[in-house]
């Protein structure tokens, strides 16, 4: 009650001010740690935490040491506590604590939820990014951006400003010893999605994307770019997601087709960063999601029971579309929704 008073009798400047210099004495008490590490921004309405996820996962089967931070735990190797904070993108010194430990461990690749309400207050400043993530945006916490659309879009767009800096000089140790690795800047995009030009026009040594529809390839934004994933004969059932990635036959235990541009957007960055297709390929059929995720709750019933985050129209018809038609379709099964 008196942390929103205050907000009211306080001029925005000065609040605005308030957190800037947080952010910056934070970075400057622990010696500006991002700049030894490859740190990931993932943002967009939805599927930030899948593709956190599952980059983690892959990132990690390709040998190398991660830290992270989501909506739903802090990840520093092996060490994972679960996120009780209530924010995605914590404030005050936490996320620059959190890097500086993950230095101090050797966990040079660094994913990090990225949030508007977090970039409102510059919680992304003083972070040296090497690659941002956009899955998509849809019509969700505007009441931060005055209702806005364009002005919900502009926040995100910030984590991709972010990126036109120098590349870094980062000692990582390999098979063969230490090398001193030139960490390019990238960008990964969602192609299908209707804002995808807004954030493919800021500046990145290498620009990928991914898609599914075909019209998508017509955009003008998609020329010149790095690398385009688009899954070749995909197929959505109640086992998974088959799909097929230059001549590479793909399986997922995952479901729906929300989940298969979740798995797009991760399998674009962990190539990005030199993970091969084949481990890639490895790696997804393993991987069988998170905890609220669409995730299958089986205690032995004779039928079948999901828990899903889903909590906006858009986000439950997607939820609503994946049982109907991959779940129970040709059975005479029934769709019961509890919410709340």
């Amino acid at each position: 009650m008196i942390k929103k008073f205050l907000k009211k009798i306080i001029p925005k400047e000065i609040i605005n001010w308030y957190h800037y210099l947080v952010v910056f004495l934070a970075a400057v008490y622990y010696r500006f740690p991002s700049k030894k590490l490859i740190v990931i921004g993932i943002t967009g309405t939805k599927g930030k935490t899948t593709v956190a996820e599952l980059l983690n996962h892959f990132l990690e089967s390709y040998g190398k040491k991660t830290a992270m931070i989501n909506s739903i735990r802090f990840k520093i190797d092996q060490e994972t506590k679960a996120n009780n904070l209530k924010m995605t993108m914590p404030g005050r010194f936490f996320i620059q604590k959190f890097l500086a430990e993950s230095k101090k461990k050797k966990c040079y690749y660094v994913i990090l939820e990225v949030t508007s309400e977090g970039i409102k207050q510059y919680r992304h400043k003083f972070i040296d990014f090497d690659m941002a993530i956009f899955t998509n945006l849809q019509p969700e916490h505007l009441e931060a951006h005055d209702g806005s659309m364009d002005k919900y879009c502009a926040a995100k767009e910030k984590l991709f400003a972010a990126l036109n800096q120098p590349q870094k000089n980062i000692p990582i140790k390999n098979k063969i010893g230490k090398i001193d690795c030139y960490v390019k800047k990238r960008i990964v995009v969602n192609l299908d999605d209707d804002y995808s030009e807004r954030f493919l026009k800021y500046f990145a040594d290498e620009k990928y994307a991914f898609a599914l529809k075909e019209n998508s390839f017509q955009k003008e934004c998609a020329k010149n770019l790095t690398k385009i994933f688009k899954p070749e004969n995909y197929s959505l059932s109640a086992n998974g997601i088959n799909f097929k990635l230059e001549n590479l036959d793909f399986f997922s235990p995952l479901k729906g087709e929300f989940n298969l541009k979740d798995l797009l957007a991760a399998i674009s960055a962990a190539y990005a960063f030199g993970v091969s297709l084949p481990i890639i390929r490895d790696a997804v059929t393993k991987f069988n999601g998170i905890p609220g995720r669409f995730e299958e709750i089986d205690e032995g019933q004779n039928f079948k029971v999901f828990v899903d985050f889903a909590h906006t129209p858009d986000s439950l018809m997607a939820v609503y579309e994946t049982i109907k038609n991959q779940i129970i379709a040709n059975t005479d099964g029934q769709l019961i929704c509890v919410l709340g």
